[in-house]
């Protein structure tokens, strides 16, 4: 098994970019058609945050080598953050994309 720095540096090589994308997820910026003053529940706003982290991905995945999903953003959510987060990890694996959890503790 490969160490992270080699993954890193194959993904790099192949994709000729070193790009980071980070998934900072804040409610407030989404557009309306994600999230608008309806949207009350946990639930609801963790499936908007799916949406918007799969939204993200698609845009970049041709052009980056991971993203960065700041935990913070989606433990405030409890287990309905923790459950987005997950969906966000896998999508993001599924284009072929590294995952870096920022988790600053």
């Amino acid at each position: 098994m490969k160490n992270f720095a080699d993954i890193l540096i194959d993904h790099s090589i192949r994709k000729n970019t070193a790009l980071v994308v980070g998934l900072d997820p804040d409610i407030d910026y989404f557009p309306g058609f994600l999230i608008s003053g309806n949207t009350q529940t946990t639930e609801e706003i963790c499936d908007a945050i799916i949406e918007f982290n799969k939204l993200v991905i698609d845009e970049v995945s041709e052009h980056v080598v991971a993203v960065k999903p700041q935990l913070a953003y989606y433990e405030v959510y409890g287990s309905n953050g923790i459950k987005a987060l997950k969906e966000t990890i896998k999508y993001a694996r599924s284009k072929n994309l590294i995952v870096i959890n920022d988790a600053k503790r």
